[in-house]
């Protein structure tokens, strides 16, 4: 599946000081909207995902269906 193989080659390990999109991903807290919303921007070239280091948090653009969905703005969390 082209997605799985798009996200296993960009899979990396990233400290953060704080996740902001986890409580809401665990059900925990209500604010998913407050993380997660359509990108003005897709990714740089062809590449479906595409993570910035925005003053200190990161910031990933996603787009799951290549062209045929929107771009997706994910603010993860504050990094270490």
């Amino acid at each position: 599946m082209d997605i799985l193989t798009n996200l296993q080659k960009n899979v990396c390990f990233i400290k953060f000081t704080e996740v902001y999109v986890l409580p809401s991903l665990l059900n925990q807290a209500n604010d998913i909207g407050k993380w997660v919303g359509e990108s003005p921007e897709d990714p740089v070239g062809n590449q479906d995902i595409e993570g910035i280091d925005v003053d200190g948090e990161l910031h990933v653009r996603i787009r799951l269906f290549e062209k045929l969905s929107p771009t997706y703005l994910v603010i993860v969390g504050k990094l270490t």
